[in-house]
């Protein structure tokens, strides 16, 4: 690798179950925060490893415990690895 080359980030396990904290600029939607408990990742995840936006189905995670509606949303990749937390994570309430 040259000295100027950078490692290309790993990108993290994405299974049902896993809790994704987004930023308004990580996914394209209403442009607020979204936290989702994911049910659905695609395959293409796996397979492509340019790609720069996925889709992801999940559950909204609310401030309160209590889950949100079902949703889908476009995921920037490159976010991934700082959008994941801990299985019990709950947002910050909206103040």
């Amino acid at each position: 690798m040259s000295a100027g080359a950078v490692a290309p980030q790993r990108r993290p396990e994405i299974v049902p179950g896993t809790v994704l904290d987004l930023a308004p600029l990580d996914h394209r939607g209403d442009g607020g925060r979204l936290s989702l408990r994911v049910t659905e990742i695609g395959e293409e995840y796996r397979r492509v490893p340019t790609l720069e936006w996925l889709r992801v189905k999940g559950v909204v995670v609310r401030s309160d415990g209590v889950p949100g509606g079902e949703t889908s949303a476009w995921v920037r990749t490159a976010a991934l690895a700082d959008a994941v937390r801990p299985t019990g994570w709950l947002p910050e309430p909206v103040r």
